[in-house]
């Protein structure tokens, strides 16, 4: 034993204060409710099982008491026909002809009123003898046209004189569509029988019993089967003109109880409508009662203990975790206990701590400052001595003179050069305006026609409204740069370089078109790809450099809403589209979030 208490505290040692609060809730609370509440729901459930098995047996009882009242109709009826002497006189009687035999029949059904009595749709009364002077028909008929029946030959086979048939009737002629019946089935009174043998045959009406069954409401599923096939029900389609159903066995709660109505033997099975489900809910305030008093309150107050204790030393141990230069103090110390009083004890601590790690480091920061100072005044200098202003001044120079010997062409040339080489410069500031973006694509395009002469034409198309906003600078230079080199330059008749820039539904649209060369469906594919994912990396990696630069200097102004778009056909010629939300562009003048 000591042995296991040993393991036990070695491991509780190395697991969190929470989980051994857990467990302690589990084994000391949990589970001793389980095993409580447990009983008590189970007394419940049977209880409740035994008012659910009385109630079923109630319902049986029920069905059953419907069909004898109306097969106890029906047999009273049959037995008040079966002595009666004036209709034994009729069947034993010797017609001579069957005009004899209807004459007969109609004094019969006036002076005994059959018809009114008897002819009602919810019973018919078939009465046969075994008298070949009597004509089928009506409520009489022969014996010798009923002996091959199924019905007559059970009626005959047996020792009583009654019997009661549930049967899907295809006895009948062709003429005569099949349907589900209840027959009651009666001989005559033997001992009253001098005469022929005489049957009365019941039809009790089949939808007439499945009506009162219905209408029992049952709040359970009822079933009266008879060899494996369901006579009536009250929750099936009983439908006379269709064969019975076949019973299956249910799977929920059920009873059953075997009845002998007449001689005929059938089942009543009484399956429960409510499913364990069903169940639970009628037990859902009992449930809740015993949730909310036997784990919830407990789990309440476990958790203000778990809080009082274990969040404290949590932000403790937070404290101590903490990976910067300078110890930190807990905040909020609450509590006089022995936690209470070491998070004091530590804040003291850390205030004595961080007093001396200033102390110490606080010269080797000030040789740090000076350090980074000089560094930077060293890049300072190095800026001014690769200044290119030299550059600019010899190109002026150089314009002037083109213009002193008159050579204005050349002059021209130079002095787009040179505002562009100041654009490339000049980084002190990434964006421009629009309408200088466009200025300097212009000085592009018109240097680039010295080169091509009438190979290259070109047309900028660009509303007033768009003119100041702030895009990335040398953004449109580089796309137009790559439908001169990669589009015109390598095309014999030259071609066109369309710029537009437009708003159109919140967005500013631009279109860089050439009639160029054009891209393999599979190269514009994949720089339609790379152009939406533009990123650092990529930049290392990918070829079209250039372009990839400008989409992902796009992509960060705007963050990461601007969409790229690329349709090219070989040899037709290649359209760039840039869509960026102007909500995310700025104007010229605005400050930078």
């Amino acid at each position: 034993m000591s042995r296991i208490r040993e393991k036990c505290e070695r491991w509780l040692n190395d697991r969190p204060l929470r989980i051994k609060m857990r467990i302690l809730y589990v084994i000391c609370v949990i589970i001793p409710l389980v095993l409580t509440d447990g009983l008590v729901l189970t007394s419940v459930v049977k209880a409740e099982e035994a008012d659910r098995l009385h109630e079923m047996e109630n319902t049986a009882e029920a069905v059953t008491y419907e069909l004898t009242s109306q097969m106890e109709l029906a047999s009273l009826i049959a037995g008040n026909i079966s002595i009666n002497q004036y209709v034994r006189e009729y069947l034993d009687t010797r017609y001579k002809d069957p005009l004899d035999y209807f004459i007969a029949y109609d004094k019969f059904t006036k002076d005994t009123l059959f018809t009114a009595n008897y002819g009602s749709g919810r019973l018919h009364i078939t009465m046969y003898a075994d008298n070949d002077t009597i004509v089928n028909g009506g409520f009489f008929g022969r014996v010798s046209s009923i002996k091959d029946t199924e019905w007559y030959k059970t009626i005959d086979a047996q020792e009583n004189d009654e019997r009661l048939l549930f049967y899907y009737d295809t006895w009948n002629s062709p003429a005569v569509a099949p349907e589900r019946r209840a027959v009651l089935i009666r001989r005559m009174n033997r001992s009253l029988n001098r005469g022929y043998e005489k049957i009365i045959k019941v039809d009790i009406k089949y939808s007439m019993l499945a009506a009162n069954i219905a209408n029992l409401k049952l709040a359970d599923h009822v079933y009266v089967v008879k060899d494996g096939n369901v006579i009536f029900s009250n929750d099936q389609g009983n439908k006379p003109g269709l064969p019975f159903d076949r019973f299956v066995q249910p799977r929920s709660k059920s009873y059953s109880k075997e009845v002998t109505l007449f001689g005929e033997p059938v089942t009543i099975y009484v399956v429960s409508s409510n499913t364990l489900l069903d169940e639970m809910r009628k037990n859902v305030p009992l449930l809740i009662m015993l949730i909310a008093f036997n784990v919830v309150f407990p789990l309440v107050f476990m958790n203000l203990i778990e809080s009082s204790l274990i969040s404290r030393i949590t932000r403790l141990g937070n404290a101590f975790n903490n990976k910067m230069e300078t110890l930190r103090a807990v905040n909020d110390v609450t509590g006089k206990d022995e936690i209470g009083m070491l998070m004091r004890n530590y804040n003291r601590m850390v205030e004595r701590q961080n007093k001396l790690v200033e102390n110490a480091y606080r010269g080797r920061l000030k040789a740090q400052e000076a350090g980074l100072a000089q560094q930077r005044a060293e890049l300072l200098a190095l800026y001014s001595q690769i200044n290119p202003h030299f550059l600019f001044n010899a190109l002026e120079n150089i314009r002037m003179q083109s213009i002193i010997k008159q050579e204005y062409v050349t002059a021209d040339m130079i002095g787009k050069l040179a505002i562009m080489e100041r654009q490339y410069v000049d980084w002190s500031q990434d964006k421009v305006e629009m309408s200088l973006e466009i200025e300097l694509m212009k000085s592009y395009l018109e240097l680039q026609k010295y080169r091509f002469g009438d190979r290259l034409s070109y047309e900028v198309d660009m509303d007033d409204d768009c003119a100041h906003y702030v895009i990335p600078k040398l953004s449109l230079v580089t796309f137009v740069e790559n439908a001169c080199v990669h589009g015109i330059e390598k095309k014999s008749d030259g071609g066109w370089i369309f710029v537009r820039v437009n708003k159109e539904n919140g967005r500013m649209i631009i279109e860089i078109e050439d009639t160029g060369i054009g891209f393999e469906e599979d190269v514009s594919a994949d720089l339609k790809k790379s152009m939406n994912e533009a990123d650092i990396d990529m930049l290392r990696e990918k070829k079209s450099i250039g372009i990839l630069n400008a989409c992902l200097r796009i992509k960060m102004i705007t963050d990461d809403t601007a969409t790229f778009d690329l349709e090219s056909e070989k040899l037709i010629g290649t359209t760039f589209t840039i869509r960026i939300p102007v909500s995310k562009l700025k104007k010229g003048g605005e400050n930078d979030a």
